[in-house]
C-alpha cells in the first residue's frame, strides 16, 4: 500500500497558516473540528495530530447521537417497557464506549487539563524546588559540611 503524502491530510501549505480540516468530514464533523482547534497554537497541527483529531471529531458526534438517542428514549418511557429498555441500554453503552475513547484521545492529544504545563509554571517549579542535591538531602553529614 503506497504511503500517502503528508498534504493528504490537511496538513498547512504555507507554514504559519492554520491548516484545513482533512478531506472527508460530515458538515458536524467540521464544526467540531473548528470547535476543537480555533484556540489551539499552529504548532500543534501535525500529522499525527490531524488524524487523531480528524477520529475524535468523529468519536464526539458518535457520542453526541448515542446520548441524544438515550435521552429520547427515556423521555419517552422506555424504562416502563421491557423491549425498549434493552434498546435504551444499547444506546447508553454505545455513548459510554464513545465517551472512553474521547478520553483516551484527548489524551493523546494532549488537550486535557492535565497535559497542559505552561512553561511559566515548569519555570516556576524547577525555581521552587530544592536547591540540594538528590544524593545529600537524606545525609545529616552534608548539613554541616556547608556550614563549616
Amino acid at each position: 500500500m503506497p504511503r500517502r503524502p503528508i498534504s493528504a491530510y490537511g496538513l498547512p501549505a504555507v507554514p504559519g497558516e492554520r491548516p484545513q480540516p482533512p478531506d472527508g468530514m460530515t458538515e458536524p464533523e467540521l464544526k467540531i473540528w473548528r470547535e476543537l482547534t480555533d484556540g489551539l497554537p499552529i504548532e500543534r497541527f501535525d500529522a499525527a495530530f490531524v488524524i487523531l483529531a480528524r477520529v475524535l471529531c468523529q468519536h464526539i458526534r458518535y457520542a453526541r447521537y448515542f446520548g441524544e438517542e438515550a435521552e429520547r428514549l427515556l423521555e419517552q418511557g422506555a424504562l416502563e417497557d421491557p423491549d425498549r429498555r434493552k434498546v435504551l441500554r444499547a444506546a447508553m453503552r454505545s455513548h459510554g464506549e464513545q465517551s472512553e475513547k474521547l478520553g483516551v484521545l484527548f489524551t493523546r492529544l494532549r488537550l486535557t487539563p492535565q497535559s497542559r504545563v505552561r512553561a511559566e509554571k515548569a519555570l516556576l517549579h524547577r525555581t521552587t524546588v530544592g536547591s540540594t542535591p538528590l544524593w545529600d538531602d537524606w545525609n545529616p553529614d552534608a548539613e554541616r559540611k556547608k556550614s563549616s
